[in-house]
């Protein structure tokens, strides 16, 4: 289940081959338009947010950005990747090396300085998408929720 208790976010970053601005307006229609029309919540969320961005999504490629962000684990705080609906664009070279860029922070990770990975991606079953958490120091992945896959409907399970 979610934290029932707010989170303190300290810094967020993202990535992307070609991305967009939101303060831009062409690039703010262009992101209205990724968006179903009749997911009314997902489009007044994008309206109030996107004008306001500050944080901007670096151009580049996730194979060649995340190894470095992976090294700037603070003390204190959990590192936390997170992505939706990407592997399945991705090359299998590019795959398994942000797979071992995630294995290598993990064998650095300690309890001062943790990491976690969640993703939400296309389960085998083609049944909507498996979201996955994993958490280091102890590498161990856990199958948190099944969702559909703009987020509408989650069904949180428990165990692994």
């Amino acid at each position: 289940m979610p934290p029932q208790q707010p989170l303190k976010i300290f810094d967020r970053a993202g990535v992307d081959i070609n991305p967009l601005n939101p303060i831009d307006r062409l690039d703010y229609l262009r992101l209205l338009s990724y968006t179903w029309a009749d997911q009314c919540d997902r489009l007044d969320r994008i309206k109030h947010i996107a004008p306001h961005q500050t944080t901007m999504v670096e151009q580049a490629d996730a194979v060649d950005w995340l190894p470095n962000r992976l090294s700037k684990q603070r003390n204190g705080t959990l590192h936390f990747v997170f992505h939706t609906i990407a592997l399945q664009y991705f090359p299998q070279e590019s795959k398994d090396k942000i797979a071992y860029a995630l294995a290598q922070a993990g064998d650095r990770a300690t309890p001062e300085r943790p990491l976690g990975y969640m993703s939400m991606e296309i389960s085998d079953d083609l049944e909507g998408a498996r979201l996955t958490l994993q958490l280091w120091p102890g590498s161990q992945a856990h199958y948190v929720a099944r969702a559909d896959f703009h987020r509408r409907r989650v069904r949180w399970v428990h165990g692994t």
